[in-house]
């Protein structure tokens, strides 16, 4: 039998890893090390929190930032869509969590992105991040799955009743009930799958260059 791509447990061969551990791998900062501007945010260090921005011109006073963002400068951009929406298992559709471009009012998991800010070298925008005052309200959060979906646990959003983002099955479950059932012995397994996604080194990146239009 052929095995299946990308299967849990699978071998995969690795081919980047040369270049890599020498010194060779290419990153969007060497595309940019002359850039005029760099970016740094301001995340959040809490799972779930309610925040309140309250001093921005202390960032704006320092030297070399040339610009400071928060939700309200980028309102008219929308939210970032989710393009892996799947159906339940009764056909309806996958409660889709808003995904703004930045936090305006309240985060849902730690690093969401509070505010921005452009200045004239990385360390002037780091220097300017760590000035914005900002004061946070903790509220509960669950990271572990079984929790989440426990009666009375903390909600991620409104819109996921249960924290249930979707359920699926697969095949026919009336027969495999029934061979369940007439089963001269049965045997009960446990297997918990940590969360698999592919976190890469840096995150997808863009150099922009202004120009006439």
């Amino acid at each position: 039998m052929k095995p299946m791509k990308f299967g849990v447990g699978q071998g995969i061969k690795r081919i980047e890893d040369v270049r890599f551990v020498s010194g060779r791998g290419n990153y969007a900062s060497d595309a940019v090390d002359r850039a005029e501007l760099k970016a740094a945010f301001l995340r959040s260090p809490y799972g779930h929190a309610k925040f309140r921005i309250d001093d921005l011109d202390a960032a704006r006073a320092i030297p070399g930032v040339r610009g400071v963002f928060v939700a309200s400068d980028f309102s008219g951009l929308g939210g970032l869509p989710c393009l892996a929406l799947l159906p339940n298992s009764d056909g309806s559709k996958t409660p889709a969590k808003p995904y703004p471009v930045i936090s305006s009012d309240e985060v849902h998991h730690v690093g969401d992105i509070i505010a921005m800010v452009v200045a004239d070298t990385a360390t002037q925008a780091r220097d300017a991040v760590e000035a914005i005052g900002v004061t946070w309200e903790d509220l509960p959060a669950v990271v572990d799955v079984e929790a989440a979906i426990a009666r009375d646990a903390p909600a991620v959003f409104d819109g996921a009743p249960g924290n249930v983002a979707y359920d699926t099955h697969i095949g026919d479950k009336e027969k495999t009930d029934a061979v369940f059932a007439s089963a001269p012995h049965k045997v009960r397994i446990k297997i918990v799958n940590p969360r698999v996604v592919a976190n890469y080194m840096e995150p997808r990146s863009a150099v922009g260059e202004p120009g006439k239009i």
